[in-house]
């Protein structure tokens, strides 16, 4: 294993002169798991990930922690695994033979990192396990654990916790529905029938929650699958476009919508958040979900939705909106130029296909510069764009 084979990009080896060892907090034959102090006096947490062959070389990563987080690592109240899953800042994996010192530095992310090097549990940094056992086997047990700054020690914040199980709920809900192909209209009462969410424990910029649904067997497969699906957009081994593609455009665009909705609420509270599930099928699901990646759905959404509105489409128009565009055209400028083009491209049948140039001019012209003059002609094919849903340009 080399760094090469981890995506990211090199930065300088210089990064951490000056470190200094405050505190290890995990120690096998050597330490593997230490906070470090700054130069400017910011701690640092360092965890070894392996050795490279009898070298002397080790291959670690590090990044900086606040004082809540670290304050929940060294008091069983935030596990390895959702420290590293979650990191606050940027992200760094290096190889090294003097800690301080390393010979290669790589700024990434920690879905980037080989499995191996993240814990496989949530395990504390004395060893014990954080995590508890599914409470029934035939039922989907899902538990939150959110973290944020502004949280106050003992004061949990029903702001937050309130839309938060909705907005995931709504998901899960959907999804399900999705995925069962649920006609339209219908959706099965055991989606939407969840026992509430318990809040299970509050401390200082954290705060616990879990749920369980009331649906059994093959139901709670597709819950467990709504689960999946949410876990590899957020590590970034699903697209969303592949929803689309696998759901269809009908149940896909739905279950976009609904992870749109909780990527949203996530980059607006910048939380971060470990979600573990539990079901006969996979007694150990987990996801890291926080601002980063729902900003980078939200980001690939985009790009869809700018991808769709860059492909040129075909529309049609009534004889009462095509008619104005065939009248005669005199004098010369912008807009007789551009409906000109319109004219040379109106089909006998009102079909006419527009680039998104035209889109952009057609909106602009035929519904911000108000009414009168050549501006009348173009308010009815104007309008037909905004009813299949071109209502923005980009000017």
């Amino acid at each position: 294993m080399t760094l090469k084979d981890i995506e990211g990009f090199e930065v300088s080896k210089n990064i951490f002169r000056g470190f200094t060892v405050e505190e290890t907090l995990m120690q096998y034959d050597f330490p593997i798991l230490l906070v470090a102090n700054s130069p400017k006096k910011q701690k640092w947490l360092f965890k070894w990930c392996e050795s490279i062959d009898h070298s002397g070389v080790s291959i670690w990563i590090a990044f900086w922690i606040s004082e809540n987080r670290l304050y929940a690592l060294k008091n069983n109240k935030m596990s390895l695994r959702e420290a590293v899953m979650l990191p606050e800042k940027k992200f760094y994996i290096f190889e090294a033979k003097n800690l301080f010192e390393p010979t290669i530095v790589i700024e990434s992310f920690p879905e980037k990192l080989p499995i191996d090097f993240i814990p496989s549990d949530d395990i504390s940094v004395n060893g014990t396990l954080l995590r508890q056992g599914v409470q029934n086997g035939e039922r989907l047990t899902v538990r939150f654990h959110v973290f944020s700054d502004n949280f106050w020690e003992r004061m949990a914040p029903l702001s937050i916790i309130s839309p938060l199980q909705n907005r995931f709920q709504e998901y899960m809900t959907w999804t399900a529905h999705a995925i069962e192909r649920t006609p339209k209209g219908r959706v099965p009462s055991s989606f939407e029938d969840w026992s509430g969410f318990d809040l299970t424990s509050v401390t200082r910029g954290s705060f616990r929650m879990e749920c369980v649904s009331n649906s059994r067997n093959k139901q709670t497969e597709v819950l467990a699958k709504a689960c999946e699906i949410l876990a590899n957009l957020s590590n970034g081994t699903l697209e969303i476009k592949s929803i689309l593609e696998e759901l269809g455009e009908e149940f896909g665009s739905e279950v976009i919508h609904y992870i749109s909705l909780l990527s949203k609420f996530v980059s607006k509270f910048d939380l971060s958040m470990s979600i573990s599930w539990a079901s006969q099928i996979n007694p150990n699901g987990f996801l890291a979900f926080d601002k980063r990646r729902g900003d980078k759905i939200l980001s690939n959404l985009d790009e869809i939705h700018k991808r769709e509105f860059l492909r040129k489409i075909t529309i049609t128009l009534t004889p009462m909106e095509a008619e104005p565009i065939r009248k005669p055209i005199r004098g010369q400028g912008g807009m007789q130029g551009l409906l000109r083009n319109l004219q040379s491209k109106l089909k006998p049948d009102n079909t006419i296909e527009l680039s998104p140039e035209e889109i952009e001019k057609i909106l602009r012209y035929g519904l911000n510069y108000g009414q009168g003059g050549f501006q009348d002609r173009l308010v009815g094919i104007a309008k037909v764009l905004q009813r299949v849903g071109i209502s923005f340009y980009t000017g």
